[in-house]
């Protein structure tokens, strides 16, 4: 029975040490997933977009030089990280139709849902789209692994990006029968 006892709290032991010290490590894989859905009664495109919150704050701290950048585990981010995420989202990402100039991302806000943050954006749609640039290169500054994943809703059509490496950028074919 002791024998036991001892197993059992060296092995409970073990365990949580193993925890504690991986547990703040980072991890070896970045990832964003955008999803991007065309709402034609309001000709928009509502995107949200999903972070890892210690990625985000990790970018955020480097890419304006503050240590202070808290982002909180639930809830509506603070509006000072609010302006920080716009004015870096402004920077990296940007949605082109048909080769024309690239149209504003409004930055909506974001919030936290425990290791997870939540980035919500919305661009007025055009009439017709024949094709469709997205620019997405949030994290890969620091993170070169980084893989940004959008994901595509256009009248009833899905389409899927990943944007790695050096290129920031790509672009989606729409077919003639989503033609709004």
């Amino acid at each position: 029975m002791k024998k036991l006892l001892r197993s059992v709290f060296w092995g409970g032991f073990g365990l949580m040490c193993s925890l504690l010290i991986f547990a703040n490590l980072p991890h070896k894989f970045y990832i964003s997933v955008m999803d991007v859905e065309l709402d034609d009664k309001e000709q928009l495109f509502k995107i949200t977009l999903k972070t890892f919150a210690d990625d985000t704050q990790v970018v955020l701290e480097k890419h304006f030089g503050k240590e202070s950048i808290k982002i909180p585990t639930e809830g509506v981010l603070s509006s000072d990280v609010s302006r920080f995420m716009k004015s870096y989202f402004k920077e990296k990402m940007a949605l082109r139709f048909d080769s024309k100039k690239a149209s504003h991302i409004e930055y909506i806000g974001s919030e936290a849902d425990w290791d997870n943050i939540y980035h919500y954006f919305q661009v007025p749609a055009p009439d017709s789209i024949a094709s469709l640039t997205l620019k997405n290169a949030i994290f890969m500054e620091y993170f070169p692994t980084q893989k940004n994943i959008a994901h595509f809703n256009i009248s009833g059509e899905r389409y899927t990006l990943v944007i790695s490496g050096d290129r920031k950028e790509k672009t989606i074919r729409i077919s003639d029968k989503n033609e709004r």
